[in-house]
C-alpha cells in the first residue's frame, strides 16, 4: 500500500540533534520514504537544498540550544524555511519543533512558507498524519 510520503523522491532532514535526525529517518523508513539528507545546521540546510532540490524538506526551528525559541535563534524558520521556499517554492516544508506554547509556533512556522508543522512530542502522530495525505490538501 502507498502513502503520501512515498511520492517525495528527495528528502531533506535537518536539525542540529542526531536523537531528532534518527527519529526522523525512522519514520520515513516505517513509511518506506526516500532516504533522506541530512544537515545539522539551517545554512548546511540551504545549501544541500540549492544542490539537491529536495521535494520534502523537514526542518527543525532552532539550532542553537543556547537561545531556544522566540527570544533566541529561529534560524530554522529564518534562514531555512524561507530560503528554501523562496528557492524552491514547489517543495513541501514541513517544521518540527518541541517549543511551547505550540500554536505560537505553528503560525510562525506558517508565516515563513511552511506547508506543515509537528511538534516533536507527537513526531509519530504527524508523520502518520503526511503519510495519510495532509501535505497533498
Amino acid at each position: 500500500m502507498t502513502n503520501a510520503l512515498q511520492r517525495y523522491q528527495t528528502i531533506l532532514v535537518a536539525d542540529d540533534l542526531q536523537k531528532w535526525r534518527d527519529s526522523v529517518k525512522r519514520n520515513l523508513a516505517y513509511y518506506q520514504a526516500a532516504t533522506p539528507l541530512e544537515a545539522t545546521t539551517a545554512n548546511e540546510a540551504v545549501r544541500l537544498a540549492e544542490t539537491h532540490r529536495p521535494d520534502l524538506a523537514i526542518l527543525d526551528i532552532n539550532y542553537d540550544p543556547e537561545n531556544p525559541g522566540l527570544e533566541g535563534d529561529l534560524s530554522g524558520l529564518t534562514i531555512a524555511c524561507q530560503g528554501i521556499r523562496e528557492r524552491f517554492p514547489d517543495s513541501k516544508i514541513v517544521v518540527m519543533s518541541a517549543n511551547q506554547p505550540e500554536e505560537v509556533y505553528k503560525e510562525l512556522a506558517r508565516q515563513y512558507g511552511a506547508d506543515y508543522f509537528i511538534n516533536k512530542e507527537r513526531l509519530v502522530e504527524g508523520f502518520k498524519e503526511i503519510a495519510g495525505g495532509s501535505l497533498e490538501r
